[in-house]
């Protein structure tokens, strides 16, 4: 098992004051009341329904009035074209996760995943028109459960350009890393399986 430094990570630079800047999802907990902004239930709804797999009650969880003001996220699974290595990025108290962050108002979720991806990473890329997997999950242990949309992507294994003080780098998908979601690494690897297995590649 790795001891969790990055190898081939990409350092950010560091932000004037040397504080990280970070996305909504980063730093604080969902606002309710806040937003207003989320993209309409029947949008979300299409989405979940389009992903390929489905995790929980994510449907049940955007019917609920009480969920009404909680945001978004969405997250990215980008691997190079031999399918050897996902992006991952470091949180400051995650660990090793995909880019991802908070749908902003006004953003449909696709839109937010490429914009994340950029923000994090430097890259451009286009993400698949549909989500891989939809589920409900915590980015952290006191904040509410929101529905969470991941979408993927293959790309040329460029270099990469972190956000301050959140390095990213190309993962040898052999390695188990150390992150608050290690189920998701089976999932990756599922997904890369099923792909193989639709495509006649290894």
């Amino acid at each position: 098992m790795p001891d969790g430094s990055p190898s081939r990570a990409v350092a950010a630079p560091t932000s004037r004051d040397d504080t990280p800047a970070v996305n909504a999802l980063n730093t604080r907990a969902p606002s309710r009341g806040a937003r207003g902004g989320r993209p309409d239930l029947a949008t979300l709804m299409q989405e979940v329904a389009n992903a390929q797999v489905v995790l929980g009650e994510p449907l049940a969880w955007l019917a609920d009035p009480a969920t009404s003001d909680i945001p978004v996220a969405v997250e990215c699974w980008v691997f190079d074209p031999s399918f050897a290595h996902v992006i991952l990025v470091h949180h400051r108290w995650r660990g090793w996760v995909a880019p991802g962050g908070a749908v902003e108002p006004g953003e449909l979720p696709r839109t937010a995943a490429v914009r994340e991806l950029r923000e994090e990473t430097g890259l451009t890329v286009d993400l698949e028109l549909t989500p891989v997997m939809a589920c409900l999950r915590s980015y952290r242990a006191d904040w509410d459960a929101t529905l969470a949309l991941t979408y993927t992507s293959v790309t040329s294994e460029e270099a990469l350009i972190g956000e301050p003080g959140q390095p990213c780098r190309w993962t040898p998908l052999a390695e188990t890393w150390p992150g608050s979601f290690p189920e998701d690494r089976a999932r990756i690897r599922q997904h890369i399986a099923e792909v193989a297995g639709r495509t006649g590649t290894q």
